[in-house]
């Protein structure tokens, strides 16, 4: 995990680099690198059974190409979970108990590049495929007995987390639409496949920066 959180702190770095170094725009003309520049964080469902949250950067050239870094978190349902199973739970309250879900966790960094097609002022459409630097768990089984008192209780199962890491692909395609010069909402899908585990999902995202308009 040591090297995951390396590479998260580059990744920020390297985001605030991108964002506060830019071409300066020149007093008679603003020739900048990027027809928009902004920030994004979303979150969503995501298969199996979990969902996701991510943090992006993305810039659009002016030959409608872009260019993209995300971190994004995913929490599934392990595939290999036993048929038997049963979560750890808490009684928050008198006659409700809380289960304890047991999820698997994916951490990826992803590099991607893709196109833009405007749909009008304020709206826009993006797709994207990259690469993906993953680290994930693999969780093994191992039965129990089950303790616990009154209001709580352990799971029939042990869990031991296997930390691994591996590279895979993801494919990603957003709508945007900017209710301001610089903020805007958006809505998209995603696939990461990878060796450990595939996931799809849904996102509902803000983003900030400077996403200009296009003019009327």
């Amino acid at each position: 995990m040591k090297t995951f959180h390396l590479l998260l702190r580059a990744a920020v770095i390297f985001m605030c680099f991108l964002f506060y170094f830019q071409p300066t725009i020149s007093a008679q003309e603003q020739d900048t690198v990027f027809r928009k520049f902004y920030g994004q964080f979303g979150l969503g469902p995501a298969t199996p059974g979990g969902y996701n949250t991510v943090l992006g950067l993305t810039g659009v050239f002016k030959s409608n190409w872009t260019a993209g870094l995300t971190y994004q978190n995913i929490k599934y349902e392990p595939k290999n979970l036993p048929a038997d199973y049963k979560p750890a739970y808490v009684e928050t309250m008198p006659f409700m108990t809380e289960e304890r879900k047991l999820y698997a966790n994916l951490n990826c960094i992803s590099f991607t590049g893709g196109r833009i097609f405007d749909l009008g002022r304020k709206f826009w459409f993006t797709t994207e495929a990259g690469l993906s630097l993953v680290f994930g768990e693999e969780l093994t089984f191992t039965p129990q007995q089950v303790t616990g008192g009154l209001f709580e209780s352990s799971s029939n199962y042990g869990v031991l987390r296997d930390n691994k890491t591996t590279v895979g692909g993801v494919l990603k395609a957003d709508a945007k639409w900017a209710f301001a010069t610089f903020m805007g909402l958006g809505a998209g899908v995603f696939t990461q496949f990878n060796s450990l585990q595939t996931s799809a999902g849904f996102q509902v995202n803000l983003f900030f920066g400077k996403a200009w308009r296009k003019k009327k």
